[in-house]
């Protein structure tokens, strides 16, 4: 299945990992350096893990709060995770989705703007931009470290639209903007922000039924699959 981009849409914003940089198993082995950190040898990973893949897309402090259940625990895990993918991305194992790159490009030679949020930090986000080019090919990004809310709340997505807002003078409606992710979250997310368009990638975390009965408007194997009009 296509997702047609029409003229019509103004804004496109995208998840980080998964949509459009490739994640063949990284944050999940950097979610297992910082379980090891915290809890060593632990006997309840595999409990831990369910909890990961059910929140995948979500802020990572509010993951490692859901597993913990402490503060202090959460923040030494997140610390932990941090420097595990900040360390796999000086190593270059953060790489984009074949596609995006191309599809960021005829976007902007469209006039439509090109928005990144993510359940990452800032300092994640910056240096995956910064390792892949991307900074000139981005106009605006978010990380869930800079909003009240992580997701599914809609703050990261209201975020950049107002960032658009003040930067092109236009007041957005939800019928201009398309967002496209690959997690529940990433849906309900926009969901929330009261965004029309909301195309699901189907990246493996989610089955095809979840992320419809999420909201998605459509579901697409890859960010490759879009058709700009």
């Amino acid at each position: 299945m296509t997702f047609e981009l029409s003229t019509k849409f103004r804004f496109a914003i995208f998840d980080v990992a998964g949509t459009t940089v490739l994640d063949e198993g990284i944050v999940i082995e950097s979610f297992l350096d910082a379980l090891d950190v915290v809890e060593p040898r632990s006997t309840k990973v595999e409990q831990y893990l369910q909890v990961i893949q059910a929140t995948m897309g979500e802020r990572k402090i509010d993951v490692f709060l859901k597993i913990f259940g402490e503060l202090n625990k959460a923040e030494q895990a997140h610390e932990a995770f941090v420097k595990s993918y900040l360390a796999r991305v000086k190593r270059g194992e953060v790489l984009a989705i074949p596609g995006s790159e191309a599809l960021f490009s005829k976007l902007r030679n469209q006039a439509v703007k090109i928005g990144l949020n993510t359940g990452f930090s800032r300092n994640i986000l910056d240096a995956i931009i910064e390792s892949l080019g991307w900074q000139t090919l981005v106009d605006y990004s978010v990380a869930s470290s800079e909003v009240n809310l992580g997701r599914p709340a809609p703050d990261m997505i209201l975020s950049l639209v107002e960032r658009y807002r003040r930067d092109v003078g236009h007041h957005l409606v939800g019928s201009e903007i398309v967002v496209f992710g690959d997690t529940i979250a990433d849906i309900e997310s926009a969901k929330r922000a009261g965004i029309d368009a909301r195309v699901a990638i189907h990246s493996g975390v989610h089955t095809v039924d979840e992320l419809t009965e999420a909201g998605a408007s459509v579901v697409i194997s890859s960010v490759a699959d879009v058709v700009v009009k």
